[in-house]
């Protein structure tokens, strides 16, 4: 399903990436993004 969506959805898709300093504060970041259920796929 993911492959999919990405395949159609390809020329629309922003890809962003962040900088954290550390994987602590990344993990924390990434654990908020979760609980908002703000995206489609989680990995």
């Amino acid at each position: 399903m993911k492959r999919e969506y990405v395949l159609e959805n390809i020329n629309d898709i922003q890809y962003r990436t962040l900088a954290f300093l550390s994987k602590h504060e990344m993990k924390s970041f990434e654990d908020g993004l979760r609980i908002k259920k703000n995206h489609l796929f989680d990995t």
